[in-house]
């Protein structure tokens, strides 16, 4: 009986720490493909619980006017296809901005899970300077 405790005891604690997992990103110029020359920087964390992704995070500097940010489906050093927009609150300068978890939840379906764990998705901010990407990230598989 105590060893059918023990191992219940061990496998509910090891899915409460498999359960959520979390990664912090550096969003840089030197990131993005191509590179581009840019002051602008970032950190976001994703917190991965369940079939659900997390964003937050914060981002500064930017040389143009913040046009927007996504997580994309792409490789690193590729260019690729837009998947959640992201929600961030900007400064008036708009130059600056703050991404919070409660605005930037996506529930994932099996194929964008994949694509997570395999290292397969990027976080891109753009800004009317540069509309294709002023700082980008790499989520690392999780």
């Amino acid at each position: 009986m105590a060893l059918r405790l023990s191992f219940l005891f061990l496998l509910l604690l090891s899915g409460s720490v498999y359960a959520q997992q979390s990664v912090e990103v550096m969003l840089a110029g030197f990131n993005h493909e191509p590179a581009v020359r840019t002051t602008a920087m970032g950190m976001a964390t994703i917190t991965v619980s369940a079939d659900t992704l997390y964003i937050e995070g914060d981002f500064s500097d930017l040389m143009g006017n913040y046009g927007a940010a996504y997580i994309h489906y792409g490789a690193r050093g590729k260019v690729g296809h837009r998947m959640f927009r992201l929600t961030a609150d900007v400064n008036e300068s708009r130059k600056e901005g703050v991404f919070r978890s409660e605005e930037n939840q996506f529930v994932m379906t099996e194929a964008q899970r994949d694509a997570l764990r395999k290292g397969m998705l990027y976080i891109n901010i753009s800004s009317d300077r540069f509309r294709q990407g002023e700082v980008r990230g790499q989520i690392p598989g999780m």
